[in-house]
């Protein structure tokens, strides 16, 4: 919903959002990964116990990366559940955030940084770590763009662009 404060960030650019459904697909490939890593641990932590040297450094690999997906996509399932319906809004002016009737504007004068640390692998793009867009306020909390949402590449470079270059983005007359 448009209102008269994001309205006087001028003209509409683009709009971005995040659905639930990469997450989920994320939280369903961790988990399948989690629940095969550990039940291969749990042998090899037994065979440990009898005195393997082989089997314990095998048992803590496994069990390592078993509990390492555990945690992601546990992770991945509450981002889906409860960060899901995310809307950017790019305005000539700044970027308009919404989340479940939480609404925040940032003018460009107040956002202090946008960096992006993604990581453009394979590994990353089934994780949504392909990009990770870290906004900075002057004051206030961050926000946080992941490779979950769609064009979150653009975004990200359309945010870096405006913010550290000042070089404010034209409107996209075929987008909505």
């Amino acid at each position: 919903m448009v209102n008269e404060a994001e309205q006087a960030l001028g003209t509409f650019v683009r709009r971005y959002e995040t659905t639930g459904s990469p997450r989920t697909q994320a939280a369903l490939y961790s988990l399948l990964i989690a629940t095969i890593m550990l039940i291969i641990a749990i042998p090899l932590v037994i065979e440990a116990f009898t005195g393997t040297p082989e089997a314990a450094s095998l048992a803590g690999l496994t069990g390592g990366v078993g509990l390492a997906a555990l945690y992601w996509g546990l992770l991945c399932a509450y981002r889906a559940l409860f960060r899901s319906n995310q809307i950017f809004r790019v305005r000539e002016g700044g970027l308009a955030y919404e989340h479940d009737g939480y609404f925040r504007l940032l003018p460009w004068s107040q956002i202090r940084s946008v960096t992006d640390r993604g990581q453009p692998n394979w590994v990353g793009e089934l994780a949504g770590w392909d990009v990770y867009c870290v906004i900075r306020p002057v004051s206030g909390r961050r926000l946080v763009v992941t490779g979950h949402t769609k064009n979150a590449a653009e975004l990200s470079d359309t945010l870096r662009r405006a913010v550290d270059q000042n070089i404010l983005p034209r409107r996209d007359p075929d987008r909505r």
